[in-house]
């Protein structure tokens, strides 16, 4: 199961959003709402959130400054109310995974989306693991370097 933290200053489409999400009975549950970036932020720091969905234009703090304290960290898929490429264009450099129109998303698309989300996360974790397997490898040749060496020179 995937946590969805769904960000934007309208209470009306964070509801329409979570019904979306909540009807598509699939691996993701909406564990957190907020109105804004500020309050997105607290929310993050207090609980584990996968995926966030996130507006754009939102008071306090928008979605271009939200993207700016998660930095990679977590996929986020960008959302407006008009083609507001400048401000969208800038989510994506920040490392948006993708970006939705509100006047066009189904739940299909939604779901697909969403899917995405989880195909980036799961490929996150592979690389991760990946990673801490080279780590321990490298600590441990670091660690037995001597013997190791000791080793190669006696069977030489």
């Amino acid at each position: 199961m995937y946590n969805v933290m769904i960000v934007d200053d309208e209470l009306w489409f964070r509801s329409y959003l979570k019904e979306l999400i909540d009807q598509s009975g699939s691996e993701f549950l909406v564990c957190a709402q907020a109105a804004n970036g500020a309050a997105a932020l607290k929310i993050l720091a207090a609980q584990p959130v996968d995926v966030v969905i996130a507006d754009v234009l939102m008071p306090v703090m928008d979605g271009v400054a939200l993207m700016q304290h998660l930095s990679h960290r977590l996929p986020v898929l960008a959302l407006s109310n008009c083609d507001d490429y400048p401000h969208v264009r800038q989510m994506l450099q920040l490392g948006a995974q993708d970006y939705l129109l509100k006047h066009e998303i189904s739940a299909a698309a939604l779901r697909e989306h969403l899917q995405r989300a989880a195909d980036w996360i799961r490929q996150q974790a592979t690389v991760s693991s990946e990673h801490a397997r080279e780590r321990d490898a490298e600590a441990y040749v670091r660690k037995n370097h001597m013997v190791l060496k000791n080793e190669f020179l006696h069977r030489l």
